[in-house]
């Protein structure tokens, strides 16, 4: 059975479904030490980090795509053109708003646009190299930062 394309979600959805991977991610990295990559707790030893950081990159990029709906983007310019180029949403929204108002420093900013390519080709899903990814608590940290400055957009 093949399913229709979703409809494109209002600006408020995309902060929600923000929130929702930010708190995935959160609950994975709450058990990983500093400076770690693994997972060693009771039975299980496991790279959940590896998921954990598509999940603070989605969280990002979806509170950025809730930006843009929020200033009446045209639905093909962000689903299709922009996707999921991180550096064409910090552009993008960069139109409208200043990063440093979207909780974007310039320190997340580099660490955004040196990953883009990475997460928009799927690179940090399916690399060989398990020791390929970010440092995990600057992208918690700016995770965090981006959903904080979120919100206003749900109530608007």
């Amino acid at each position: 059975m093949k399913l229709d394309r979703p409809s494109h979600p209002d600006p408020i959805a995309f902060v929600i479904r923000a929130k929702a991977f930010k708190d995935a991610a959160d609950i994975v990295t709450e058990r990983i030490s500093p400076g770690q990559v693994e997972i060693r707790e009771g039975d299980y030893t496991g790279f959940a980090v590896i998921p954990a950081v598509f999940l603070y990159f989605r969280s990002i990029e979806l509170a950025l795509k809730g930006v843009l709906g929020h200033h009446s983007v045209p639905e093909r310019r962000i689903a299709r053109e922009i996707g999921h180029d991180l550096a064409l949403l910090l552009d993008e929204c960069g139109r409208f708003e200043s990063l440093d108002a979207l909780g974007i420093d310039s320190r997340t900013e580099t660490m955004l646009r040196e990953n883009s390519d990475s997460y928009s080709k799927k690179w940090l899903e399916y690399s060989d190299d398990l020791w390929c990814t970010p440092d995990v608590q600057a992208l918690k940290e700016a995770c965090a930062a981006v959903y904080a400055a979120a919100p206003a957009y749900e109530t608007e």
